[in-house]
């Protein structure tokens, strides 16, 4: 089970960062603090994505 939440945080921390590359402009500086904090509204909103998305594959499975 800790294996599955691992690929799921490492999976929403990546779609976070797509969705969030190109929004912002101080984000994609290359500046260790605009990283870091793009990391972290990166895992934030991965997180979102990845719970709406898991939510659909259910309802996908389901047949709804």
């Amino acid at each position: 089970m800790d294996v599955l939440i691992i690929i799921y945080l490492i999976w929403a921390i990546y779609a976070g960062w797509r969705l969030v590359t190109g929004k912002s402009a101080w984000l994609d500086q290359k500046t260790p603090v605009s990283m870091i904090c793009k990391f972290i509204v990166s895992f934030f909103v991965g997180g979102v994505a990845g719970i709406f998305y898991l939510i659909y594959l259910v309802f996908r499975f389901v047949g709804f």
